[in-house]
């Protein structure tokens, strides 16, 4: 499920803060993820200029507050994505 997981958010490694990258292990098995990034606004929609770009970068330093964007679980983990989310919104 790593790499699975690594593939498909690859893409996102530029604005991800990987601090609010939450992965939950069971018997050395991925069972539980939660992804969040700063809240860019429509700042990565369109064509990326240099402006956006410094403005995003200062976002992931800076964020003021976090978008939810995936969080998943396996099904014998019931209940572990609602507390994964539970304690980004504390953070």
């Amino acid at each position: 499920m790593i790499h699975q997981f690594m593939k498909m958010y690859s893409p996102l490694k530029k604005i991800i803060n990987y601090e609010m990258v939450k992965m939950v292990y069971k018997n050395e098995k991925l069972c539980a993820f939660c992804v969040s990034v700063p809240n860019y606004g429509f700042l990565t929609r369109g064509e990326i200029t240099l402006s956006k770009l410094l403005r995003i970068k200062e976002l992931k330093k800076k964020p003021n507050e976090y978008v939810i964007l995936y969080v998943g679980a396996d099904g014998s983990t019931l209940g572990l994505g609602s507390a994964l989310i539970h304690h980004v919104k504390s953070v």
